[in-house]
C-alpha cells in the first residue's frame, strides 16, 4: 500500500504527476503494532503457531472437524477454532476467543482422539497439541493476548465504520492509547490475570509452580560472565509472567 515504487501511494503521485498526501490507515496500524510487538518474542510466536496448530489440525479431517463440532454443540458458549488470516486484521481476537471459549471442549476432543480413535498419526498430534495446551505460559498468554487484542479489535471495527469524522477518530485512539497503557502498567491487573489463569490450570492437574521452577529456576552464572553470581536477582512467579506480558 505504502511502497515507494510500486505501492498505491506510488501509483497515485505517478498517475496525478503530483504529490498526495499520504495518510496510514489507522485500523491497520494498531494491528500491526500488535504484531511487531509479539514477533520480539518467542513465546507469543508460539502461542500464535499453536492457535494455528489447532486450526489446521481441526480441519484437516472431516472426522475430527464433526467430533469438535458435536463437542461444542453439547456446550453452551462453544465456539469453532478460527483462522488466522494474514490480511484479516480482526483474525488475531476471533482466534484467541474461539479457543478461550471453547477450551475446555478441545481438551476433551483431543482427549477422545488419543483414546478412541486408531490413527497414529493423528493420535500423536492430539496428545501434543493438548501437551501444548496444557501449558501454564500458554494459558497466560492465551488470556493476556485476549485482553490486548479485544482492544485494538473494537478500534479496528470502529475505525473502519462508514459514519466517521477526525475528532472522534483522535479521542478513541487516544482512549484506546491510555487503556492499554493502564493495563500494562496496573501490576494488580497482571497479577489477577495470573491467577485466574492458575484456577483454571488447577482443574487440569496442572502443577504451576513445579512446572515454573522446573522452566524457570534460578542458576548461577558463570564467573567469567559475572564475577558476583550471588547477587543475581531471581524472580517469582508472578514477577516473571507479569514482566512477560
Amino acid at each position: 500500500m505504502s511502497g515507494i515504487n510500486k505501492g498505491v501511494q506510488a501509483c497515485v503521485n505517478d498517475k496525478l504527476q503530483r504529490e498526495v498526501i499520504f495518510i496510514p490507515c489507522g485500523a491497520h496500524s494498531s494491528n500491526l503494532a500488535v504484531k511487531y510487538a509479539c514477533d520480539c518474542s518467542t513465546q507469543f510466536i508460539s502461542l500464535f503457531y499453536l492457535l494455528q496448530e489447532l486450526y489446521n489440525y481441526f480441519t484437516g479431517s472431516a472426522k475430527r472437524h464433526h467430533i469438535l463440532r458435536e463437542k461444542l454443540n453439547a456446550s453452551e458458549f462453544g465456539l469453532l477454532v478460527k483462522n488466522l488470516a494474514e490480511t484479516r486484521w480482526t483474525a488475531s481476537f476471533t482466534s484467541l476467543h474461539a479457543v478461550d471459549v471453547s477450551f475446555d471442549q478441545i481438551i476433551e476432543n483431543l482427549t477422545y482422539i488419543s483414546e478412541q480413535l486408531t490413527d497414529k498419526e493423528a493420535i500423536h498430534q492430539a496428545i501434543c497439541l493438548k501437551r501444548k495446551l496444557l501449558f501454564f505460559e500458554i494459558m497466560s498468554l492465551l488470556l493476556f493476548m485476549i485482553n490486548v487484542t479485544r482492544v485494538t479489535y473494537a478500534l479496528t471495527a470502529h475505525l473502519q465504520g462508514k459514519e466517521l469524522d477526525i475528532i472522534t477518530v483522535i479521542d478513541v485512539i487516544s482512549n484506546s492509547l491510555k487503556l492499554l497503557q493502564h493495563m500494562r502498567n496496573d501490576d494488580n491487573t497482571m497479577i489477577n490475570m495470573i491467577e485466574r489463569t492458575i484456577r483454571r490450570a488447577v482443574a487440569f492437574d496442572i502443577y504451576v509452580d513445579a512446572e515454573f521452577d522446573r522452566l524457570h529456576r534460578p542458576r548461577q552464572r558463570s564467573r567469567r560472565i559475572d564475577n558476583n553470581p550471588s547477587t543475581a536477582v531471581n524472580l517469582s512467579r508472578n514477577e516473571y509472567y507479569t514482566g512477560l506480558m
